[in-house]
């Protein structure tokens, strides 16, 4: 049930950037989550002409993005269900970056430098 309503969400999001961007290709990144690797998603991505990419396994270095990047995960989470398009996902990510506190923290917390 889970992955149904993935791969149908994911089809959803394939079907728009068509219609928004005729004969153009993209390039989907996801971590190495197992839904992610299922052959029939890697399969619907291929056939539309898109590519994969796969984040590297956790780096320190890489820590703070990891970070941004599971905060925003999270709160995502509350709005994946009412999800149709990818202007319903540009709007949930607006929201929830226009009320998330500065990421600067995560940054100055593994060691870059305050400029």
């Amino acid at each position: 049930m889970a992955f149904s309503f993935f791969l149908d969400f994911f089809e959803r999001v394939m079907e728009q950037l068509s219609l928004d961007h005729p004969g153009r290709s993209f390039c989907f990144t996801m971590d190495n989550l197992n839904i992610h690797h299922s052959p029939i998603l890697l399969l619907a991505i291929r056939e539309r002409g898109h590519r994969l990419l796969f984040r590297a396994s956790y780096w320190s270095v890489d820590g703070p993005m990891e970070y941004v990047f599971n905060t925003l995960h999270v709160f995502l989470l509350e709005y994946f269900r009412k999800l149709e398009d990818l202007d319903d996902l540009g709007a949930a990510l607006d929201q929830i970056i226009g009320t998330t506190d500065n990421f600067r923290n995560y940054f100055l917390n593994v060691g870059f430098l305050d400029n």
